[in-house]
């Protein structure tokens, strides 16, 4: 009879598929030459959209680190006729 196989290996973000038909004859024979397996398309992302993907998050995660560090600088600068907040007069000692 004959089987229909398919595979799968996934390692992280990579995933291959192929498939194959295996024929087994009924009565044993001569042997056959090795059977080729058909890769099966998967449609995934690709790496070019992984790579965009990453630029931006790290982008972004950039930005947010400037902005929060700009407005911490911001509270903690003495204001011009102002004291100090006690936490920051603390520090200064």
């Amino acid at each position: 009879g004959s089987w229909k196989v398919q595979v799968t290996l996934r390692s992280g973000l990579i995933e291959n598929t192929a498939e194959a038909l295996l024929q087994v004859p009924a009565t044993s024979g001569p042997a056959q030459a090795p059977v080729r397996a058909t890769p099966v398309k998967n449609p995934g992302p690709g790496a070019p959209v992984l790579i965009v993907a990453v630029v931006l998050v790290g982008a972004v995660s950039v930005g947010l680190a400037l902005t929060f560090r700009r407005r911490r600088r911001q509270r903690l600068a003495p204001r011009a006729g102002r004291p100090l907040p006690q936490r920051a007069r603390a520090a200064v000692r």
